[in-house]
């Protein structure tokens, strides 16, 4: 059948029975257990008295307990607020104040961390009662209330759910997405990537961002297929992570250009997706480099789309890739299913069905985010072209002017990107007596010195456009899409011009590395420490570490023994082997 409705989809998990709809490392949901699932939790909000409209956080460090939380409360008219189980205590609490919150389901030991005064429902289940084959009554057995059967909402107008997208203490910026922008992506997607009952997506992004949620769990029940997540990718199980889209017989692998880079860079073989059902390999969040884009296809063998949407799409707008219809690779690809125009400046316009009308409650917000005739302006400068696609050129929001001079930020990293040993570029304005700001430029390479990369730019850009300063660093700091945080990069910036020549003894070394990775005090660390030691250490960031220890040494560190290091101490034998 073809979803229409939350009444069309509810009839489809009924329908499915004992077909998985999840897959999440050792743990399996179906569709019946689902089911289950859902009306425990509409019992639940009964319990906590939330009613249709209202809003509720939901937060789990337990992937299924937060999928079918958010999942049930769509189902009963309820609005998730979702947010990220690492969320800070006062972003947290600014969320919950925005959003007018109802009421909290989360692990309890975040509940007794954000002490929010309103009614909380612990979702975690307690691993002795987890059965999340069949049924899964236990695992539905935790909750509190008398089980029933969603409302399942009819209005289109509806909202889905609300994403905050920044703000710490003060006016976090909402994303409300009604269910008629919801449905119309998830069409799109599914359509665009060939998706149906038959398929098996793996996606193991971030759950607390749209393209993990939306382009895996509700993607999966839109067309009655089945989700798959192995648990996370770290470069130490890099091999194991890849391997398991094989065993567990992936036809769609849909990750962000930071891990296609990681892959590029570390995977050992070259048979991960060599099988005859997988169609698709997909990049979303972010422009994927063209050069690293053929590097894919050709090492692979199979097609890559890649995605370019924000949160005010949903998850995306426009398609690149090599099929009828889509956007040349290189760009961001061709508008499906939406319109898009060139406004003032160059800006990339929107609208359609995926497109929200507006942001929760800020019309300030509003006036400058949407033309007069309800256009949503999305920051990006692009340069439309005669085959329909859309070639990115910038932001409008990370311009530099410098002595009158405008300068556009991408256009030095694009020009730097070319640069064989370059694997990131970022550049920012930073102050000047003289121009009022000028352009500095962090540089993610290894083995690549600054006076090489000061040549390469006086080489490929214009001398105005050359950046002031240029810094080479292990990592850039990125945030959880993979995209540069440009303060963080100012500020490294800034922090290289009066730091003092790096250490040479390998535990300082790595001890200052993980410490600029993790934000950390390096008088915590011992040579024991890994990442269940520290709370930051997760994939991106293990990452940054590996990135910055060769940026100190000044050299690669060995691949194969890279992927056992799971710990500090073995990255000081490394270094210090390195260093003989």
């Amino acid at each position: 059948m073809t979803a229409r409705s939350l009444a069309d989809l509810w009839k489809l998990i009924a329908d499915n029975g004992r077909k998985e709809v999840f897959v999440f490392s050792e743990r399996r949901l179906t569709y019946a257990g689902l089911l289950d699932r859902v009306r425990a939790f509409a019992g639940a909000f009964d319990s906590a008295m939330v009613n249709e409209g209202d809003r509720v956080i939901i937060s789990s460090k337990d992937d299924l307990a937060y999928v079918t939380a958010v999942i049930a409360a769509m189902f009963g008219g309820v609005v998730p607020v979702v947010v990220s189980p690492d969320t800070t205590n006062d972003r947290l609490r600014s969320i919950a104040r925005a959003a007018e919150a109802s009421a909290i389901f989360a692990d309890k030991s975040l509940i007794d961390t954000w002490g929010l005064q309103v009614p909380a429902v612990a979702i975690d289940v307690p691993a002795s009662e987890r059965t999340w084959f069949g049924k899964s009554a236990a695992a539905a057995s935790n909750l509190p209330g008398e089980p029933r059967d969603p409302r399942c909402p009819a209005d289109p107008d509806g909202l889905a759910y609300i994403l905050f997208t920044s703000g710490t203490t003060s006016e976090p910026t909402g994303v409300p997405v009604t269910r008629g922008n919801l449905f119309a992506n998830l069409a799109t997607i599914a359509s665009v990537l060939g998706v149906d009952a038959k398929s098996r997506i793996f996606n193991d992004m971030i759950l607390s961002h749209a393209d993990g949620m939306v382009q895996g769990p509700l993607l999966s029940l839109w067309t009655g297929a089945t989700v798959l997540r192995a648990g996370g990718v770290s470069l130490p199980r890099l091999e194991e992570w890849l391997n398991s889209v094989r065993a567990m017989g992936a036809t769609h692998f849909l990750t962000v250009p930071t891990v296609w880079t990681m892959i590029d860079r570390y995977a050992s073989h070259d048979d991960y997706f060599d099988l005859p059902d997988l169609v698709c390999l997909g990049s979303v969040a972010a422009r994927l480099d063209e050069p690293l884009w053929d590097r894919i296809e050709r090492r692979f063998g199979k097609p890559l789309i890649n995605q370019y949407g924000l949160t005010e799409t949903v998850a995306s707008a426009l398609y690149a890739g090599a099929r009828d219809g889509l956007g040349v690779k290189g760009t961001i690809g061709k508008p499906i299913d939406c319109d898009a125009m060139v406004g003032d400046g160059g800006e990339l316009l929107l609208r359609g069905g995926n497109v929200i009308a507006g942001y929760w409650r800020n019309p300030a917000r509003d006036a400058l985010a949407f033309t007069a005739d309800g256009w949503f302006r999305t920051g990006d400068i692009v340069k439309p072209l005669p085959n329909g696609s859309y070639e990115f050129l910038g932001r409008d929001k990370s311009k530099i002017m410098s002595g009158g001079f405008l300068i556009r930020p991408d256009e030095i990293d694009e020009a730097m990107m070319r640069h064989p040993l370059v694997t990131g570029s970022c550049t920012v304005g930073i102050s000047d007596p003289d121009f009022e700001e000028v352009a500095a430029t962090a540089l993610e390479a290894t083995g690549l010195s600054v006076a090489e990369a000061t040549e390469f730019a006086r080489r490929h850009l214009e001398p105005r456009k050359v950046p002031r300063r240029i810094i080479v660093v292990g990592a850039l700091p990125r945030g959880d899409a993979g995209k540069p945080k440009l303060g963080a990069v100012r500020e490294m910036i800034l922090a290289a011009a009066t730091t003092a020549a790096p250490v040479n003894k390998a535990q300082e070394l790595v001890f200052a590395a993980a410490a600029a990775s993790f934000r950390c005090d390096p008088v915590s660390l011992q040579r024991s420490t890994g990442p269940h030691d520290i709370e930051g250490w997760d994939s991106f960031s293990h990452i940054n570490l590996i990135f910055a220890i060769e940026d100190a040494l000044g050299q690669s560190l060995p691949a194969a023994r890279v992927a056992a290091a799971d710990r500090l101490g073995r990255f000081v034998d490394i270094v210090e082997d390195l260093q003989k």
